[in-house]
């Protein structure tokens, strides 16, 4: 029985206990919820008796941090500590003036709740000037987690007010969050000579030709990739477009974070010797002496913050010879960054080792359009031994194929064997690999593949030679006419290959 009273005390202590926090909630609810002047409402008031246009000058400073002071001069907001800052007078009189004459309270606490609030060594002070020199004052308090909203006190007033986070989104800490950023630089092809990216000693090189280039594969390619290949090689159009809207179009610099660097902080930034940058190759012409000049403009990357999850960059504009370097020091994405540095061009390029055509190896009658040609070969020097192949496809006065012939070594062979073997040749032995580090290639070994094409066509390429030579146990290095620039797939060329032996049985 003793235990029973007991506990049932303990309960009903309990009990007491939860009711008057609930009485001590409510009445604190009620209170915040009650308005002292009647003519506020839900909506409540604005905080700020001046209009947009009268607001001169703006000062704030936050618990331990140092103020910030601003100033308009001639309808132009300034850095009233430093006028050589960067301020974007538009951004600064829309983003704060104007946000901060349309901030209102949302409650009004009465008077016999007043208590510190956090008001005694404010989180934020505020104050405001008109053109007539009338100032306003603010104190913004501690913040509410239930309510979402902080406690103001408005110098002159003895009402204490709640309101959202607007007054501190608008104070902004950093005062590179208000700075004028320059745009990062954009390209366009009428002018474009080339875009050259460069990552700690890999040069990828994307030229862009309207007219199309001598090296074109296809004979429709106008962007074309030349460093890390010792010539300009055709890209896939539908590709190059896509990288350029999802990588390079996306580019843009995230924030300014120092207007005049000193050395020291250069070489903090990684930009006192980048070995990163975008670098846009175009030509511009004086309109007054009508001369075309060399113009570049280079984004170089410094180091990485983790903190911001960005790298600091900064733009170099070049007129000829004449170098102008920004001291502006910005933030950009490191994942926008890293796609832009990992371009790779075996992404985009047609993936032939050499791309010529059976057809251009055929005798072709005069036409109309085109000059007689004589029929070539094509000469396969293999382990296995050598194998001509001829392509007798017989064409009609207008150069519309009659029939497909082809021989090997002298001897008729099928015409799908052929065709299906030397798709693969093109297709299934295109490159796998580049080779970046051109000190690796090998010197010292014959090659077990030769392909030897005679076009008897007076174009870029005429005759070509193209040799495989065993570069380890995976690949080939490939040359064509003594480049060497790519590694194919050992085991897919040494299968294609053998198929000529079975082709001629």
């Amino acid at each position: 029985m003793k235990a029973k009273k007991k506990r049932n005390l303990i309960i009903m202590a309990i009990a007491a206990i939860l009711l008057i926090g609930i009485l001590v909630t409510l009445q604190v609810v009620n209170n915040i919820n009650e308005k002292k002047d009647g003519e506020d409402s839900d909506q409540g008031t604005l905080i700020t008796s001046f209009s947009q246009e009268e607001i001169s000058q703006v000062s704030y400073q936050y618990r331990d941090e140092e103020k910030v002071n601003y100033k308009l001069v001639k309808d132009t907001w300034q850095n009233a500590d430093d006028a050589d800052f960067p301020l974007s007078s538009e951004a600064f009189a829309n983003n704060f003036v104007g946000a901060f004459v349309q901030i209102k309270t949302s409650r009004t606490l009465t008077a016999e709740d007043e208590q510190n609030y956090g008001l005694d060594d404010p989180y934020l002070t505020l104050e405001v000037e008109n053109s007539g020199g009338e100032k306003e004052l603010f104190y913004l308090g501690d913040y509410n987690s239930m309510l979402g909203e902080y406690y103001l006190k408005i110098d002159g007033k003895d009402e204490i007010y709640t309101i959202g986070t607007d007054l501190v989104y608008i104070c902004r800490e950093d005062i590179y969050d208000y700075a004028t950023m320059e745009s990062f630089p954009s390209y366009s092809t009428d002018t474009l000579k080339n875009i050259r990216i460069v990552n700690d000693g890999t040069v990828v090189e994307l030229a862009y030709f309207e007219n199309g280039y001598e090296t074109d594969l296809i004979g429709q390619c106008k962007w074309f990739f030349g460093a890390p290949f010792s010539y300009y090689r055709s890209a896939e159009t539908n590709k190059i477009d896509e990288m350029t809207q999802d990588v390079i179009d996306v580019l843009q610099f995230k924030k300014l974070v120092n207007y005049k660097p000193t050395e020291e902080e250069l070489v903090a930034y990684g930009l006192k010797d980048s070995t990163r940058q975008y670098r846009i190759n175009y030509t511009e012409k004086d309109e007054e002496t009508n001369v075309t000049r060399d113009c570049a403009s280079i984004v170089e990357f410094g180091n990485y913050d983790s903190e911001t999850d960005c790298y600091y960059a900064r733009v170099i504009e070049m007129t000829g010879n004449a170098q102008e370097v920004s001291n502006y020091i910005y933030l950009i994405d490191k994942a926008d960054i890293e796609a832009l540095l990992g371009i790779d061009p075996m992404d985009y390029v047609y993936k032939y080792a050499a791309y010529i055509k059976l057809q251009d190896i055929a005798a072709m009658p005069k036409t109309e359009s085109t000059e007689a040609q004589e029929a070539g070969s094509i000469t396969f020097i293999t382990p296995d031994g050598e194998f001509v192949l001829k392509n007798n496809t017989t064409y009609d006065e207008n150069g519309k194929k009659i029939e497909n012939l082809y021989e090997i070594n002298g001897k008729e062979v099928e015409e799908d064997a052929v065709e299906d073997f030397y798709f693969e040749v093109l297709d299934d032995c295109g490159m796998e690999r580049i080779i970046y580090d051109r000190s690796t290639i090998v010197t010292d070994k014959e090659p077990t593949y030769t392909i030897q094409y005679q076009r008897n066509i007076d174009d870029y390429y005429g005759d070509v030679t193209v040799e495989y030579v065993q570069y380890d146990s995976n690949y080939y290095q490939v040359s064509v006419d003594g480049v060497t620039d790519i590694l194919v797939n050992k085991r897919i060329v040494d299968e294609t290959m053998a198929q000529l032996t079975e082709i001629v049985k």
